[in-house]
């Protein structure tokens, strides 16, 4: 869980957007999304007949505009474990982390975490012949509404809420971990896959 620093110095960070509402400060969980069964044991939701811990996923994920994504690891694999007592300092190592990856881990994870009737919202960069359909699709997910900021005259990025409609269930993976993989190799056409392309 994330607290809030006790540095006097004016520090422009999510607590200081919430201060400067007027709002109480939150309760963030900071992890890395592409290894959310690291994080959280995922395993022990489904064998107990858990099905999320979250109402709200409110997210602007990285889409490599300005700055690309980074996920812990390397490209090789990383087998290490770290010390309880260095936990808190270490600083993993990272790779480049493809948007349509970051994407396709947001659902499952939002998929995974969220209680059934739980919203994720989050924000895609998307061109102006952009459908509903261009967005990442998920089972146990539904979108409920879209709303366009326009940044220039062929690009904008919408806003996207969906809400989860269904528990997570085995079989869902397996659909899910086989759209992943036609995204991932480049055999999504008319779909995700294709709005890299616009």
């Amino acid at each position: 869980p994330g607290e809030e620093g006790t540095s006097t110095s004016p520090k422009r960070d999510i607590f200081a957007n919430f201060r400067q509402y007027g709002l109480a400060p939150p309760e963030l969980v900071r992890m890395d999304l592409h290894s959310i069964e690291r994080h959280i044991q995922m395993s022990h939701m489904v064998a107990n007949g858990e099905d999320g811990v979250f109402n709200a996923i409110v997210t602007d994920p990285p889409y490599g505009i300005r700055a690309g994504g980074r996920k812990s690891g390397k490209a090789d694999g990383v087998d290490y474990v770290i010390d309880a007592e260095k936990r808190k300092t270490h600083m993993p190592i990272t790779q480049n982390y493809p948007v349509e990856e970051v994407m396709l881990d947001l659902m499952h994870a939002a998929a995974r975490l969220l209680v059934v009737g739980g919203r994720l919202c989050y924000l895609i960069p998307t061109p102006y012949d952009f459908q509903v359909s261009d967005l990442p699709q998920h089972p146990c997910l539904l979108v409920e509404q879209l709303c366009l900021q326009s940044l220039s005259t062929r690009h904008g990025r919408h806003a996207v809420l969906v809400r989860k409609t269904q528990a997570y269930t085995p079989e869902q993976q397996r659909q899910f971990d086989a759209y992943r993989q036609r995204v991932m190799s480049g055999q999504d056409a008319g779909g995700f896959g294709s709005l890299m392309t616009k």
